[in-house]
């Protein structure tokens, strides 16, 4: 166990040591895709792993040039162009649905922090590398039920809102007050639908005791409303 060990956290790069950090990094970068890949997300299993494992070659390289070539190299500039370089790909998995909702977010968060990850690893510095995958597994898996539970209870919320018509708005600002609902904010969508139908946003304070889905329920069988969903603020 203990040769496990000090091989696992050699300053130098080893034959022994290169591999341990590559395994390691597939399967943290693994579990971590497995968990966007079972919400269907545009970047998961494979995505995780082989960015996390070219950061990880990424670091390992600049310490074998520092090593091989001596102090006038830096290892750290390496790892410094993954961060930024990552934000590329990290950009490719956030998209704006048909409805202006944001999603992929949480997508590019992971594969950035997996890139760190990866970084961390291939540098050696394995206990800070096993501590941030615990966090950042426990934050994708359990801080996602925290946050849907606390979002289902929320008063006030920001709504879009798809219409058969421009003058239905009106109609379906009267119904909403009569529901003893504050509608506020209301701005028009810029993109119509080919059958004339028309989409705006606003932000909605719903009554005391009230749940959200059954009151957007009660919302979407307004005549005139096509669509109607939630979205981030």
């Amino acid at each position: 166990m203990s040769d496990l060990l000090s091989i696992m956290n050699a300053a130098t790069l080893t034959p022994a040591s290169i591999a341990v950090r590559m395994v390691l990094t597939l399967v943290c970068s693994g579990i971590l895709g497995l968990e966007r890949t079972r919400k269907r997300r545009p970047a998961g299993l494979r995505t995780y792993m082989l960015t996390s494992l070219g950061s990880c070659i990424v670091m390992m390289t600049g310490i074998f040039l520092y090593n091989t070539l001596g102090s006038g190299t830096d290892p750290a500039r390496m790892a410094a162009q993954v961060i930024s370089g990552i934000g590329f790909i990290c950009a490719g998995t956030i998209m704006v649905t048909r409805y202006y909702r944001v999603r992929g977010l949480t997508t590019a968060a992971g594969l950035w922090v997996a890139a760190s990850l990866g970084i961390a690893i291939g540098a050696g510095f394995l206990f800070c590398a096993a501590i941030a995958f615990v966090l950042i597994y426990i934050t994708m898996v359990f801080a996602d039920r925290f946050e849907q539970y606390f979002a289902s209870h929320l008063r006030l919320i920001h709504v879009y809102v798809m219409l058969e018509r421009v003058e239905c708005i009106s109609a379906f600002a009267k119904a909403v007050s009569a529901m003893d609902i504050r509608l506020s904010d209301v701005e028009p969508c810029n993109q119509m639908s080919e059958q004339g139908a028309a989409g705006i946003y606003g932000t909605m304070l719903l009554p005391a005791g009230s749940v959200q889905n059954e009151v957007l329920e009660q919302l979407s069988g307004i005549p005139g409303v096509l669509y109607m969903e939630i979205i981030s603020s």
